[in-house]
């Protein structure tokens, strides 16, 4: 079976050990299609992007916690947007 091809892909980020900055994603992921942005709706999608990224769900928390305790290195790779690294510093520091 074929993978389908995307109906549009979303900018390649910086790296990730670059911190992205959010106003920029999203000028350049309207700027694909060619769509303009005002001030005040770059500001709702950052509001949204945070609000959705920070949803947790119990089972990885469980899942997370039985790694850890099993003795097993972790790490986290992100690319987030300055915002979100905001937000989970105020949230989990």
């Amino acid at each position: 079976m074929a993978i389908p091809k995307p109906i549009r892909s979303v900018p390649a980020l910086p790296s990730a050990a670059a911190c992205v900055l959010a106003e920029r994603y999203w000028l350049s992921v309207a700027d694909e299609p060619g769509i303009s942005l005002r001030a005040d709706q770059i500001s709702l999608l950052r509001d949204w992007d945070i609000e959705m990224w920070s949803n947790t769900i119990p089972v990885m928390l469980l899942w997370l916690e039985a790694t850890l305790a099993s003795g097993l290195r972790t790490a986290l790779l992100s690319n987030m947007p300055d915002d979100m690294v905001a937000h989970v510093r105020l949230q989990f520091s």
